[in-house]
């Protein structure tokens, strides 16, 4: 432990004696598992009483936690082995538009579904974190900029390649000699970033539920706003996947501080929950029995677990195309997330909370070996700048491996959730 991390242990114990004796309050749930501090479900910063609120408010609060003893470090000598990294794309303008839209595309930085500066600042600072985390303080990745250690794949969506790039633009702006890292996409072969565009067998799942009684369900929950928002956009919809899309204009201006068009504003909570359940449908949260959940929670991320044990088995058995690769990155869509997220089993859409996962979330898998050559896996969470968690211990079934799940039985308890992909498997479509 350093100084400073003493100096900051020392200063919570002041807070709690100070707290003890009346002098002021303050949460004292902030004290959590995470380090020292992680916070509480539905925590929000803005209700830390002053004055310890004003001591270390929100950015404080922040750099507190990025300065807590890393994650997995327990003294004995074991070593970071490979990383992964899955993230959603920054913040960015709606995908399309719709009858009485008040911001024509002209108004967005690039047009429709292009990153805004908001969102290239997002994954800038993810960029940042990274680094305090990876390079400075594990020294894992290398200080130097080497492009045999990373292994970058994005989707075909120009969003999440620009993201991936901004990101390694922080990660590696300190190195002059840097170069962006080459990018790999699969256009219309990917099933781990658009299973339900490329894989025959995920989109036959995702259509069988559209058909089935979620549906109907979901369809008179909300069939007057469906049908308004039908009218505006033009758009038909027969998935939960396309209802995403039907919700999009609407809930992406509101994310943006932005008015809609009156008749839209007045029915914008009724948007907001018919996008929500559309999203807890199609992973299985609602509206399903346990085999149908099982099988939409297949369908969605059974090609992105199969390459992330691809990863690691090849890492482990020194495959010559993984041997000097450190860091794999997905840059991906709020989809993939959720959809990994889903195999961890939390009782929530977002691990807490019912909301859709934040522009720029990410979870970072790491793979520990131990001095016998054991191997773990520990996973973090990063919602945002201010929400970082240690999900390990809560992922089901591995609450008593809260300092590393064992890696046979991290990759046991994902068999249920996959599927062979192949050739067979994919969409042979133009585009």
């Amino acid at each position: 432990m350093t100084v400073i991390q003493i100096i900051l242990l020392a200063l919570f114990f002041c807070a709690a004696i100070l707290e003890s004796t009346g002098a002021f309050r303050y949460d004292r749930s902030i004290i959590r598992r995470f380090g020292l501090a992680r916070y509480p479900d539905g925590y929000n910063l803005d209700d830390v009483s002053a004055p310890f609120g004003n001591a270390f408010g929100k950015s404080q609060i922040s750099r507190v936690l990025n300065l807590m003893p890393e994650f997995g470090s327990n003294g004995l000598g074991d070593k970071l082995v490979c990383l992964q990294a899955i993230w959603r794309h920054g913040q960015r303008s709606p995908v399309g538009t719709f009858k009485g839209d008040l911001y024509p595309e002209s108004y967005w930085r690039k047009g429709y579904g292009e990153l805004t500066e908001k969102g290239l600042e997002q994954h800038y600072q993810l960029g940042k974190w990274i680094k305090a985390r990876y390079i400075d303080e594990l020294k894992f990745l290398p200080i130097k900029y080497d492009p045999a250690t990373v292994n970058v794949r994005c989707s075909v969506v120009p969003r999440t390649i620009e993201s991936a790039a901004e990101n390694f633009r922080a990660l590696y702006e300190h190195d002059p000699d840097f170069k962006q890292p080459k990018v790999h996409t699969f256009k219309n072969e990917d099933c781990v970033h658009l299973p339900f565009r490329c894989c025959l067998k995920a989109r036959a799942e995702i259509v069988k539920c559209g058909n089935g009684e979620p549906m109907k369900e979901y369809r008179k929950k909300y069939e007057t706003v469906l049908q308004k928002m039908v009218a505006a956009t033009g758009q038909k919809f027969a998935t939960f996947v396309d209802a995403l899309f039907l919700t999009d204009p609407f809930t992406t201006l509101k994310h943006h501080g932005l008015k809609l068009p009156k008749e839209f504003e007045d029915i914008y909570d009724e948007i907001d929950m018919a996008h929500r359940d559309s999203l807890k449908n199609l992973y299985g949260y609602i509206g399903h029995t346990d085999e149908s959940r099982l099988v939409i929670r297949k369908a969605m991320a059974s090609g992105l677990l199969e390459q992330i044990v691809k990863n690691i088995d090849d890492k482990i058995s020194e495959k010559p195309h993984a041997r000097d690769i450190k860091y794999y990155v997905f840059s991906a869509h709020d989809t993939v997330v959720l959809a990994l997220l889903a195999t961890f089993e939390f009782d929530r859409l977002d691990y807490n909370q019912d909301f859709n996962v934040s522009l720029g979330a990410s979870v970072f898998i790491e793979l520990w070996e131990k001095p016998d050559g054991e191997h773990y896996i520990k996973v973090l969470y990063r919602r945002n700048s201010e929400e970082i968690y240690d999900i390990t211990g809560d992922i089901k079934d591995c609450e008593q491996y809260k300092d590393g799940i064992p890696l046979e039985f991290f990759k046991q308890r994902w068999k249920k959730f996959m599927q062979p992909h192949g050739p067979q498997c994919r969409q042979n479509q133009g585009g």
